[in-house]
């Protein structure tokens, strides 16, 4: 054979090796390439399910209020109630535990990715939200609460929002229907917020949320908030103890649960500072138990009214003359009292 045709031969397989050569490279490559893909979508896909609800608004679910919604005015003070609603709102907490679906699970059901938290939203000022609390609002689907909550706090929800009308003598009432909205929307898979003023836990009922949305398969999560009890003497410049005037603090209810009896107010102490919450409307009433119970008519009182909010207002008088004060000026809820010889510690 020539020389010159055996060397085009073996030139010619050497290109075509280097090509299969170049060929299974690319082949390797793009399957690595494809496993990769694969494990990222993979993870993906597992962590929206794991985050739940929080993620279905990005794929369609309504972000505006209708009609069945209550409507917020951004307003710096105004709360618009739909009152055209028609609330189905006569249940008591136990009926609506024996009303319990028994067929119903949430670990096989929509409800399966569902979370409730109960976020304390502290005295009223959104600037003392925690940036949990504010978390929470930002990534809920129902945002749940009543007309207590500051507007300013209420102008931060994006989502579905209900406002019960937790007025007096309607207070179980509104509690039953946030509880009955805030299952129905747990059963549906979606991210639920109970906004509590003050904190959760003090004289807030959240403890009976707890037990009630335990008894139907879901645990919710609580959130502290600042509580008023603290915070309001704060922002009237009032503090709970003071070295060498108050060395202990009493904190109570002026309201217990509709059909009780009065709540018993602690004996007088000189070095203790009591706060009262909840306690507005029974002012006639306990300043005379405050004096049956060793309360100097010269003990000074504090009432703080909108604690760290634009309308707030600080009313001073003592136990003898609070209550006609009080009327005096129409003072109303949400307000704190503060008794002890603190309220007078830092004047000048």
């Amino acid at each position: 054979m020539d020389p010159a045709v055996s060397i085009s031969a073996a030139h010619l397989l050497c290109e075509c090796d280097a090509t299969n050569f170049a060929t299974l490279l690319w082949y390797v490559a793009l399957v690595a390439c494809g496993s990769a893909l694969t494990v990222l979508w993979q993870r993906w896909g597992a962590s929206v399910l794991a985050k739940g609800s929080s993620t279905r608004w990005a794929v369609g679910t309504p972000r505006h209020l209708d009609a069945h919604h209550t409507r917020v005015v951004k307003g710096v003070d105004s709360v618009l109630i739909d009152m055209d609603v028609k609330h189905e709102h006569i249940f008591e907490l136990a009926a609506q535990v024996q009303e319990a679906d028994a067929t119903w699970s949430p670990t096989t059901d929509s409800g399966a990715h569902a979370s409730i938290e109960l976020i304390g939203t502290g005295p009223g000022d959104p600037q003392l939200l925690t940036v949990y609390a504010v978390q929470a609002i930002n990534s809920a689907d129902l945002v749940l609460a009543d007309r207590l909550t500051p507007p300013a706090i209420l102008n931060l929800v994006k989502c579905d929002m209900h406002i019960a009308k937790k007025t007096k003598g309607n207070a179980e009432n509104a509690q039953n229907e946030l509880n009955r909205l805030g299952l129905q929307a747990l059963r549906e898979g979606r991210k639920v917020v109970r906004l509590k003023n003050g904190d959760p836990f003090m004289y807030g009922r959240g403890g009976e949320e707890v037990i009630f949305f335990r008894n139907y398969g879901f645990e919710a999560k609580v959130i502290p908030g600042i509580s008023s009890s603290l915070s309001a003497s704060m922002a009237a410049g009032i503090p709970v103890t003071h070295r060498g005037v108050a060395n202990e603090l009493c904190i109570a209810t002026g309201q217990l649960k509709l059909g009780s009896d009065s709540p018993a107010l602690p004996e007088y102490r000189s070095s203790r500072t009591t706060v009262l919450l909840m306690a507005v409307s029974r002012l006639p009433t306990m300043c005379t138990d405050l004096q049956k119970r060793g309360y100097p008519e010269n003990t000074p009182i504090a009432i703080v009214e909108n604690a760290w909010r634009p309308n707030q207002r600080v009313i001073t008088a003592d136990v003898q003359t609070i209550s006609s004060v009080a009327k005096e000026y129409s003072v109303s809820s949400p307000a704190t009292i503060v008794i002890g010889n603190v309220v007078s510690a830092l004047s000048k």
